[in-house]
């Protein structure tokens, strides 16, 4: 069928799909990548505001880079996109997208070309913000290109890393993953898993998120994980016992003598990183291996 992407205004032919008899539209445009839409929810997706479709565009357009699960909009999306895990300040978006720069070749000096019509979900933003956003890191030096005005807008030709823009990327990596890891929209196919995961990085993240509201978070992780104990030894080709005993070393769950007391925050991130990353891996391979 015909219809035009409520998130970029391109006219494509989806596919329906009817998953547990709820309807849904799927279609690949080169702004979004791949995407479903479920088909109550493409028109007040239409109505969204330009930075809500395109944080919306960028998760999409980020899974398809990663051969990850498509994305899917479903209404209970449209519920919670206030708390979407994707950077919201202009300096986080900027590097972030410098970082992929870097992964698609950029470190390697390879030369790219962007268009600000088509490829800012990249970085997050709507089309006049990426523009922004390109002249902030030719400003500090960190990348190179030729210009070209366009009536659908600007096209950065011969991109290139500087030197300056390598050593950037290089400085920021040890912290760079992490970031990704904590950004990323986790979805493992069950939306009450995802809620929880959810739920627990608003916790540990939150403004005013203090060791009890850490603990907490990192307890919601344990309780997803546990139920899995079994896919994950298939998955990771390896006795996990040694992960769930390093976690219930510390009293997360447990509250017994032998249980080692948790005097700084620190360990709760640690934690926290070691079980979200966890959950991570195993969604990802899970996906790829269809295990």
């Amino acid at each position: 069928m015909n219809i035009v992407c409520p998130l970029s205004e391109i006219s494509v032919i989806a596919e329906m799909q009817e998953t547990d008899d709820v309807l849904f539209v799927s279609y690949f445009t080169q702004y979004t990548g791949k995407i479903k839409i479920e088909y109550t929810a493409v028109e007040p997706v239409r109505s969204l505001n330009s930075k809500q479709k395109t944080a919306l565009a960028g998760i999409a357009r980020h899974h398809t880079l990663e051969n990850l699960t498509i994305f899917t909009i479903s209404k209970e999306i449209l519920l919670k996109l206030d708390s979407l895990p994707v950077p919201k300040e202009f300096k986080e978006q900027a590097k972030l997208f410098l970082k992929h720069i870097y992964e698609t070749g950029g470190s390697k000096y390879k030369s790219q070309q962007f268009a600000s019509s088509r490829d800012s979900p990249l970085a997050y933003v709507p089309k006049a913000e990426f523009d922004s956003i390109m002249e902030f890191l030719k400003d500090h030096s960190w990348i190179k290109y030729d210009l070209t005005r366009t009536s659908g807008g600007y096209i950065y030709q011969n991109l290139l890393l500087t030197k300056e823009g390598i050593a950037e990327v290089e400085k920021e990596k040890p912290q760079m993953p992490m970031f990704g890891l904590v950004s990323q929209e986790i979805t493992s196919g069950n939306a009450e898993v995802d809620a929880k995961i959810n739920h627990a990085r608003k916790l540990f993240f939150g403004e005013n998120s203090k060791e009890i509201e850490k603990r907490s978070a990192c307890e919601e992780l344990c309780h997803i994980l546990e139920p899995l104990r079994d896919n994950l030894k298939k998955i990771f080709s390896g006795d996990t016992e040694t992960f769930f005993n390093l976690v219930n070393t510390f009293d997360v769950r447990h509250n017994k003598i032998t249980t080692k007391q948790i005097e700084h925050e620190e360990q709760l991130e640690w934690i926290f990183y070691s079980l979200l990353n966890t959950i991570n891996t195993y969604v990802k391979i899970k996906h790829k291996t269809k295990a």
